[in-house]
């Protein structure tokens, strides 16, 4: 029995408390010296990203958001023709609460913006990271993503790798 729930993110909800979390879930690879987005994002953009298509998020069983994913159709005005594909959904902003990572909070997330990203009719899901960020790309990798490109996001002082994953 999981000791959180999965549920679309509520017009009720509290954006500054999920701006929050995100800050504390990157806060790690901040510290690192990558400038994610979602390390210091303010509520505003916090509001557009996940407004792009559909958010997910992670409750404890007291309902504090303690995790999040958004997926979305292909990235508007982007160069790399990965994200441009019609087949393809955006997975982005995945994080969870960092006294609650290592518990399946992750891969709940992913696997549930897969199968949303499919019921909508997408072939492929897509993300990146940061080419630096080993932990976050093994995640990726033993979740069944391969590497297809990168890029340089206008902004970041990282590289990012972009992978992909078939669904079924």
């Amino acid at each position: 029995m999981s000791n959180f729930s999965l549920r679309p993110l509520y017009p009720s909800d509290s954006l500054e408390e999920l701006t929050s979390m995100l800050h504390r879930a990157y806060k790690p690879l901040a510290d690192q010296g990558m400038n994610y987005t979602a390390s210091d994002q303010t509520v505003d953009v916090t509001r557009e990203r996940t407004q792009l298509g559909v958010c997910f998020v992670a409750c404890s069983n007291d309902d504090q958001i303690i995790g999040c994913v958004c997926c979305h159709k292909t990235l508007q005005g982007v160069s790399k023709t990965w994200y441009r594909r019609a087949s393809v959904w955006v997975i982005e902003m995945l994080a969870v609460e960092p006294d609650w990572q290592g518990k399946g909070v992750g891969s709940a997330l992913l696997s549930r913006a897969e199968a949303w990203a499919c019921e909508q009719g997408a072939d492929e899901t897509a993300l990146d990271s940061a080419a630096k960020a080993k932990e976050l790309i093994d995640f990726y990798l033993s979740r069944g993503y391969s590497e297809v490109d990168f890029t340089r996001w206008q902004g970041k002082n990282y590289e990012s790798l972009i992978f992909a994953k078939e669904l079924m």
